[in-house]
């Protein structure tokens, strides 16, 4: 790995909760016993890619509710501007959305929590 995908690797697992970083030094949080690594491992290169939790819903909803998602989208940024004046963030409407279609939420609610944290 070159030094780019390492520092990746480290926030992605800094935001997984799997290490904390202390300065310079990074302590795991988890047993490493418990894990079996198989010789030459390379992560692969789509563990980069970084998922879009509230997209994923937003088609999750469309989906359900035979809905386009532009339609879901303008619908969840009327909701944040002239419900909210601005002040929601796109994953609190989200969810919003979600349970005003009454599309299950509750598999995404950790991950945009954790989106919403780490902005």
């Amino acid at each position: 790995m070159n030094r780019d995908e390492v520092e990746r690797l480290i926030k992605l697992a800094d935001g997984a909760g799997l290490i904390d970083i202390e300065g310079d030094s990074l302590k795991i949080l988890f047993d490493p016993s418990e894990v079996t690594i198989p010789l030459g491992f390379k992560p692969p290169s789509d563990i980069f890619l970084k998922r879009d939790h509230v997209g994923e819903l937003i088609e999750k909803i469309a989906r359900a509710r035979d809905l386009e998602t532009t339609e879901l989208v303008a619908e969840m940024n009327a909701l944040i501007q002239d419900g909210f004046d601005g002040n929601l963030r796109v994953e609190a409407a989200v969810v919003l959305l979600a349970r005003k279609y009454t599309v299950p939420f509750e598999d995404s609610l950790n991950e945009l929590k954790k989106s919403l944290a780490a902005k």
